[in-house]
């Protein structure tokens, strides 16, 4: 039989005449390679899944009794005799095992469909699967090491018939350890199955025509642990995380733009990227979230699948449930806010539109339902308190504008999520809007550092910077240690260091985030007064602290005692929070102590300010549009008082959200040219409504 490496034309002419000869006759073949023919033994391995049952036996078993490893040749010094040695890929001893590898694998993925074959096959795969798994190894290795170390790489025929032959050996390789994962519990166990699957994976180009059965053995690896996959995925990649996320990324986008998209192969290449991406991985979602362009091609990609006519049957509600957990996982991770931001803003607003027909009661779009709702009434409202965020929303619904209408459908199962998201969303643009032209008419003021832990400004430029992430500054080596150690900088540092402009976003956020804080407080303030009374009869007001817990959807808000700190007292006690407390008991009134609870990205964050109230109500002001209130901790509404928000939504007629929303191609666009022309007929009354954004440090 003719090496692999021969014209591929002959080879295959070959091949053909062969298959026939052994179907033919195939006791004949079967007895030869009994005897010790290496011809006859090559012939079962080509046709072993054309064979009838009872002779695929008899080959099973004698394939299994020639697989072996032969032994490495001894390197030789002599640049002549190294010249001159034969190839190991084109050895007999190589050959012979991997015809065996290869028609086992075959008989494997053809007969262990068929109950009663299976079980026969089972006990012999348990039985020979020392030497299956050495034998696969040592081929493995024969043929990458045989491509790499190719003179010229770009040789024809010898190079591109090897490759091509690699990827037909590496498929069927493929396609026995995944059907024999599947099939026996005992031997999924062995890990190095597991490596040889993600071996083939991490060496195969994703243009390769058989890579969906390499990304099928991988999609059904998720349940191992993460952190060996990428161990595994490193050592292939010369232990670069880097590398491997860009392996990752390059996966997902070609499978996504094929002319016709095959559903499993994205599926195994998003569920890949959810596997590698979890909280434990810190070091692959850092090095996967700094590669430009990743969150936006994988959303495109998503929109051209939900561009696509084809029904929605099974295959196709599984590969959309991946996707939507892609972004519930991504979300809701450790590095939640950057993902969240580099996701609306490229296009996640479109693919919920795009996807809208996948969203009904039949119980299997159960999970593509209930992430979604997550997403839409928890998760997104609760970030909606940072500036970044807030734009990015902003910018996403401007693109997706004219989509946004199968979202408010009444046939739209999430229908109601969708309006509360929006609702909450419209009223954060306005405020974003708003707080920019009344407090950063300066961008010197815009860019002033605060410490990150105390928010104390940097009036001297002399606070320092976190080394890890050069996104966090602290005016001491207390408030430093303290966001480290009880605010969880430690968790988030990684992250912050592989987003873009970090500084300045962090810096923007959390400025904003204390000014919407104040009108909350401000617009809440007659309903925080009777939980006042409620629940600390006889306190003076100037006593109590505030919480403000933006966690939830509605913000939920309280009080507690400035002279009986509870939850701030003990070992993990915040010297921040002792130092803000004494000082807004000190001011008799006149700073008001306030705890702010935020998600940061799977976890939470604490920050403790001080802030002036105003106790004077402004002018009421009737609006239709249904505004989000706070709600005390059992779960009763506030009562509110009128604030900025109330000026333009009344002044511009906005009634419902959903509607505005997708009343034009650019909603947000057209919402903040209105808000401009507002704030120039009515700048007094804006003014004095938002009383002072600037929370006191």
């Amino acid at each position: 039989m003719s090496p692999p490496n021969a014209p591929s034309q002959a080879f295959a002419r070959e091949v053909e005449d062969l298959v026939a000869e052994c179907l033919s006759d195939p006791s004949a073949v079967i007895n030869a390679a009994r005897k010790g023919s290496f011809r006859d033994l090559c012939i079962l391995g080509e046709c072993a899944e054309k064979l009838p049952a009872e002779f695929a036996r008899d080959a099973f078993s004698i394939l299994c009794t020639k697989l072996k490893v032969p032994p490495r040749p001894a390197q030789s010094s002599n640049e002549s005799n190294a010249a001159n040695r034969v190839p190991e890929f084109i050895r007999e001893e190589f050959k012979e095992t991997w015809f065996s590898i290869f028609g086992i694998s075959k008989i494997v993925t053809t007969f262990f469909k068929v109950p009663s074959e299976k079980a026969y096959y089972m006990p012999l795969v348990t039985k020979f699967w020392e030497n299956l798994l050495e034998s696969t190894e040592y081929v493995m290795f024969v043929m990458l090491d045989a491509i790499v170390s190719s003179p010229d790489p770009n040789a024809a025929p010898a190079r591109g018939n090897l490759t091509g032959f690699k990827s037909a050996a590496f498929s069927h390789i493929a396609g026995l350890y995944l059907t024999v994962y599947l099939s026996s519990e005992t031997l999924s166990r062995d890990q190095r199955s597991a490596k040889i699957l993600i071996k083939i994976w991490a060496n195969t180009a994703p243009s390769d025509p058989n890579v969906l059965m390499f990304t099928r053995g991988l999609r059904k690896l998720h349940v191992m642990p993460s952190r060996q996959l990428l161990e595994w995925l490193m050592q292939e990649c010369d232990n670069s995380v880097d590398r491997v996320a860009q392996l990752v990324k390059e996966r997902l986008i070609i499978s996504l733009k094929r002319a016709n998209i095959n559903y499993e192969e994205v599926e195994g290449n998003v569920m890949a990227i959810i596997m590698l991406c979890c909280d434990e991985q810190r070091s692959f979602r850092a090095a996967f979230l700094k590669i430009k362009g990743i969150i936006g091609a994988a959303t495109d990609g998503f929109i051209a699948l939900g561009k696509d006519s084809k029904a929605f049957n099974a295959e196709k509600m599984h590969t959309i449930e991946t996707c939507a957990m892609f972004y519930f996982d991504m979300f809701r991770s450790q590095a939640g806010i950057p993902w969240i931001i580099e996701g609306v803003r490229r296009g996640y607003f479109e693919v919920l539109a795009r996807f809208s027909s996948a969203y009904t009661s039949n119980e299997n779009a159960k999970v593509i339902v209930d992430s979604t709702k997550m997403l839409l009434s928890r998760v997104l409202p609760s970030h909606l308190v940072l500036f970044s965020v807030i734009g990015a929303v902003g910018s996403g619904l401007d693109s997706s504008g004219h989509l946004l209408k199968a979202l408010s459908k009444s046939a739209c199962i999430v229908k109601d999520e969708w309006e509360i998201f929006s609702s909450i969303a419209l009223e954060r643009i306005i405020q974003k809007h708003i707080y920019e032209k009344i407090n950063w008419a300066s961008k010197s003021e815009s860019l002033r550092v605060m410490c990150s832990t105390c928010c104390k400004a940097d009036a001297w430029n002399t606070f320092k910077k976190c080394a890890g992430c050069q996104a966090a500054f602290y005016c001491s080596k207390e408030c430093q240690i303290e966001d480290w150690k009880k605010r969880n900088h430690k968790g988030e540092c990684k992250d912050m260091a592989g987003y873009t402009d970090s500084v300045y976003v962090r810096q923007r956020d959390e400025k904003f985030l204390l000014g919407l804080a104040q009108q909350e407080i401000s617009r809440h303030l007659p309903g925080l007064r009777k939980i006042a009374e409620r629940d600390f009869p006889g306190v003076p007001r100037r006593k109590l602290g505030y919480i403000l817990d933006y966690r939830t959807v509605p913000i939920t808000f309280g009080h507690f005692r400035l002279d009986d700190d509870v939850m701030g007292e003990g070992e993990n006690q915040s010297l921040t929070r002792l130092e803000l407390r004494k000082k807004a008991l000190e001011s008799n009134g006149r700073g008001s102590f306030v705890s702010l609870r935020v998600h940061q990205g799977s976890g939470s964050m604490e920050k403790n300010i001080t802030v002036n109230v105003k106790e004077e109500s402004p002018s009421a002001i009737e609006v239709e549009f249904k505004r989000a209130v706070g709600q005390d901790a059992r779960g009763n509404l506030l009562e509110t008082r009128s604030d900025a928000v109330d000026v333009v939504l009344h002044d511009l007629g906005i009634k419902d959200p959903v509607s505005w929303l997708s009343s034009t191609q650019t909603p947000v666009k057209h919402l903040c040219e209105r808000i401009d022309a507002v704030m120039v007929n009515h700048t007094t009354q804006i003014a004095a409504a938002v009383a002072s954004t600037h929370a006191r440090r």
